[in-house]
């Protein structure tokens, strides 16, 4: 599965997929650091702690399941290249 799908999944289970605004996944900026290709995935939320929570359980799940991927969150990112 895909983290775009694990999140969906996640939201919809505990009814909060209305609260999330999200965003293709596309290349970012920098599409290759040390050799690693890098990817960019955007949302758009009001804070919620239940969303906060999800995102991450959803992130963790995503770690589990690509072991040779990773994955990071910015929350608030200053600068978006």
């Amino acid at each position: 599965l895909y983290i775009q799908e694990i999140l969906k999944n996640n939201l919809a289970k505990e009814g909060c997929l209305d609260r999330v605004v999200a965003y293709r996944v596309v290349p970012a900026p920098l599409q290759r650091v040390n050799g690693k290709f890098r990817y960019r995935f955007i949302m758009k939320l009001n804070y919620s702690k239940t969303v906060y929570d999800i995102i991450h359980k959803s992130a963790e799940e995503y770690r589990k399941a690509k072991n040779s991927s990773t994955i990071s969150i910015d929350v608030n990112p200053y600068n978006m290249c």
